[in-house]
């Protein structure tokens, strides 16, 4: 009879038991030997990590539109404020018009 895998897991009633499989490599079997386990974390860590790269970046992308969409508001805001006016808007209000159309440029 071959030697059993040295782990213990979970059994059917929620008590620990040794595991059923035949031992493959220095008393565990291929599942719980711990170079296996240890390989097993690291990749779902690293998809894990790429997962949380790809959210990130994608909020950074919808900040950023979100962002472009509020200035070209408050320009057009400000634009027509201008254009409306008799000349009486103050000079700061038409230079942050100005910056802020410029910021929407490519």
């Amino acid at each position: 009879m071959s030697e059993r895998c040295k782990q213990r897991v979970l059994g059917g009633g929620m008590r620990p038991r040794q595991c059923s499989r035949n031992a493959t490599r220095d008393g565990w079997c291929a599942q719980h030997h711990p170079d296996a386990e240890k390989a097993r974390r690291e990749q779902t860590s690293q998809r894990a990590a790429a997962h949380h790269d790809a959210i990130r970046i994608k909020m950074e992308a919808e900040r950023k539109r979100s962002l472009r969409a509020m200035h070209h508001t408050d320009l057009v805001h400000l634009l027509g404020r201008i254009l409306n006016s008799s000349y009486d808007v103050p000079q700061h209000e038409i230079r942050t018009a100005y910056e802020r159309g410029r910021e929407l440029l490519p």
